[in-house]
């Protein structure tokens, strides 16, 4: 191979290696603000349930509104506590944090290829750490739990404000 052609398959291995990075990180800022999202609502059910069950508590106590209401809102709380239930917020938060983990760890592999391997490995061990590393992206995406629409479009408008200058984001 010439010396030309092996610098321009290099410089395309960069360049994939560099977009794989990106969108690897991409899908880790998705999960880790699902991980959020779960963890904020399902802490606020619990409280929500929580003060329900208390003001039932001291709403019988107190005799101060009656069987009827202390009734109903006792049922309240139990109804917010089996959607906490069902919605399973921590166990979800705890899935997509801990894909936003992996996602992370296959990115830091990524930016090392990229970095150090890439000048110094053979051509085609840069092909294998590069169908490796795809591979492992593979394997995430499919255990990974799938963002909604609101999730993604955040972590997209975030990036586009990295894109420019001057602005901060708080995805991460």
């Amino acid at each position: 191979m010439a010396i030309s052609d092996e610098h321009a398959l290099r410089g395309s291995f960069a360049e994939e290696l560099e977009r794989l990075q990106r969108n690897v990180d991409a899908s880790a800022r998705v999960q880790f603000l699902r991980a959020r999202r779960w963890d904020g609502s399902g802490t606020l059910l619990n409280v929500l349930t929580a003060l329900l069950a208390g003001l039932a508590g001291v709403s019988t106590l107190a005799e101060v509104a009656g069987t009827l209401l202390s009734g109903i809102l006792a049922l309240a709380a139990a109804g917010l506590a089996a959607v906490a239930t069902a919605a399973g917020a921590e166990r979800k938060g705890a899935a997509s944090a801990a894909a936003g983990n992996a996602y992370i760890e296959v990115r830091d592999a990524i930016r090392h290829v990229r970095l150090f391997d890439l000048p110094r490995l053979p051509i085609d061990d840069i092909r294998a750490e590069l169908l490796q590393l795809t591979e492992r992206v593979h394997a995430i995406n499919k255990s990974a739990p799938v963002a909604g629409e609101l999730v993604r479009r955040a972590v997209q408008r975030a990036i586009e404000r990295e894109a420019r200058p001057g602005e901060e984001t708080s995805t991460t």
